[in-house]
């Protein structure tokens, strides 16, 4: 009701979304909905039974359990409503996505691109069904929209948007946390910026130097190896090529697993094989990998990928010259790298990657086609118009 200008686009978001969560519900199961859903579902099922603590702290892969345990406890175990916080998160990521897009490229184009998340497979997909995809996308985006008004208006509201979002993001993966390193990055550099700035001009700004210290802290901590990430480990873990050799070896390890010659078996080929990872993470299957008929939706999807990487290659002077963009496609493209060496085969590469479809759409949001649907009164209209100018009357008249 708010926001007159996406109002049909997020109902139609909302009833696909719903649509499909009953079609998994009463008549069949949807795709990837029958491993990691199942046990999402079962672990609330039993948690809203104990007293609920900090269960997930030991796997934070589970606070989407936690969550919707939150619910069972009050309404008793209900599957579908697990599905409908899917949903509701999923229609929000819309609404966000085309927030984010209105920030960076006007109201226009940001339509275009809300219409074109609202259809997007995987984002379909995962909306419906017991994942922590929608949760993630919908923190992702909320946080990539505090880094876009912080850059615009400077002030500290923005950026305590982006690191809650973020935040709420790394606590259903924790690899999301390479978001919010890669903001506090962006903030020591801006800091440090407005510092030698004031420098030459023989002036300190201790609100740059306050940032700086602030944004930088983080990067001491973690470095020190006094945190460990969920997911990421130590930063002296981070560093070891031979556990990286180890983990992409047994991410390696499914019917859907990448070639051999992606899989780099030491540490010289895990340097030139990086873009070949990159690739098989954003377009994987491809034609060559298609081993069973599921794998024709991946084909799709990578497809997909494939349109909107061209469209940034094509369009990248458009994009980084608008400074806001540029910074969300810096943060977007760490989450890219980190997760392109932690997924091994396209099965979760096709899951993975859609974390990062509706920052991407985004970013693109001007340069996708605008799809007009004709009424029959414009269909009317034309027709007379044409009729008038066969009969050689003035247009305008008619």
């Amino acid at each position: 009701m708010r926001w007159a200008d996406i109002r049909h686009v997020l109902l139609v978001a909302f009833l696909v979304r719903a649509a499909l969560a009953l079609i998994h519900y009463y008549i069949f199961p949807l795709p990837d909905s029958s491993a990691d859903a199942v046990t999402f579902e079962r672990v609330a099922w039993e948690w809203s039974r104990e007293p609920l603590g900090l269960q997930f702290v030991d796997d934070y892969s589970y606070f989407i359990s936690w969550l919707i345990a939150l619910f069972y406890r009050f309404t008793g175990r209900s599957p579908l409503l697990a599905q409908s916080l899917s949903v509701l998160f999923g229609t929000a990521t819309v609404a966000a996505g085309w927030y984010l897009a209105r920030e960076l490229w006007g109201r226009r184009a940001a339509k275009k691109a809300a219409w074109a998340m609202t259809f997007i497979p995987t984002l379909l997909l995962y909306s419906a069904i017991i994942m922590r995809e929608a949760y993630i996308w919908f923190f992702f985006v909320l946080g990539l929209i505090g880094v876009a008004r912080w850059h615009k208006t400077g002030r500290t509201g923005p950026m305590v948007l982006a690191v809650l979002g973020f935040s709420g993001a790394t606590l259903f993966h924790g690899g999301m946390a390479v978001a919010a390193m890669a903001f506090c990055a962006l903030v020591a550099i801006e800091a440090l910026h407005r510092l030698l700035k004031g420098f030459s001009k023989s002036r300190v700004s201790a609100v740059a130097l306050f940032w700086l210290f602030v944004s930088v802290l983080p990067f001491v901590v973690f470095v020190s190896g006094a945190v460990s990430l969920p997911k990421l480990g130590t930063f002296e873990r981070l560093l070891d090529a031979q556990n990286l050799l180890r983990m992409m070896a047994i991410a390696a390890r499914d019917g859907a697993a990448y070639p051999s010659f992606a899989v780099p078996t030491s540490t010289t080929e895990l340097l030139w094989k990086t873009p070949i990872r990159l690739a098989y993470f954003l377009f994987a299957p491809f034609p060559w990998d298609i081993r069973a008929p599921q794998h024709l939706i991946g084909l799709i999807d990578g497809a997909i990928y494939l349109v909107v990487a061209l469209t940034l290659w094509r369009k990248w002077s458009v994009v980084v010259s608008n400074k806001t963009a540029l910074r969300v496609m810096i943060i977007v493209i760490a989450v890219l790298f980190v997760f392109s060496f932690g997924v091994g085969n396209f099965g979760t590469g096709i899951r993975h990657r859609a974390k990062l479809v509706v920052a991407l759409l985004a970013c693109v949001a001007p340069f996708i086609p605008q799809i007009r649907v004709r009424t029959p009164g414009v269909i009317r209209r034309n027709a007379m118009v044409a009729a008038s100018v066969i009969a050689g009357r003035d247009v305008r008249a008619t």
